[in-house]
This record gives structure tokens, sequence and C-alpha cells, in this order.
């Protein structure tokens, strides 16, 4: 379901999000998958070790600014980059 979600699904805008969100939920209980009922689908990732859905920001260790740099150079973790860098990573 995760990889579906995100080589089919991925390239949509927020509305497209939505109703993909909607069918694939559909898909899922049809078939009796286990799923957050909460946010989209593409706001969770599959934890293989814990064999559970997850949320991104679980995936993560807590941010903590790094006083030593400058404020131009903070990059705070946003749900978005830390799936798209996932992405990027198995991609890679």
């Amino acid at each position: 379901m995760f990889c579906f979600t995100w080589s089919v699904g991925g390239t949509t805008d927020l509305i497209g999000r939505k109703i993909f969100d909607k069918w694939m939920r559909e898909r899922m209980i049809k078939h009796n998958v286990t799923f957050p009922e909460e946010n989209l689908v593409y706001d969770w990732h599959y934890n293989l070790e814990k064999n559970e859905w997850t949320s991104w920001f679980e995936t993560i260790p807590a941010f903590e600014v790094d006083t030593r740099i400058s404020y131009s150079e903070i990059v705070v973790p946003t749900e978005d980059s830390i799936r798209m860098k996932f992405l990027m990573r198995t991609l890679m």
C-alpha cells in the first residue's frame, strides 16, 4: 500500500491527494488492510521493524536548533521534507 501510494499517487496535488486517499482507503477496507483513520494515506510510513504504520515525524529524532549556526542555515524538518528525503534515499 505504501509503495502504491507513492508510485501511483505521489504526483498529485492536494485535491488529487484527497481523492486518491478516499480511493485507497476503499481498497484497503475491501482487502481487510488495517490502516490509521486520521490524516491522509500520504501522512504515514510503514515501519517494517515494528510491523505498523507510523507518523513521518516518528521516523526522525527530535529536532533541536544548533545554536552555533546562523539563522539562515537552520532547516526545520517538515512532514513534506521528511517523506521526500526518505523517498529520495529509497529511490537512490
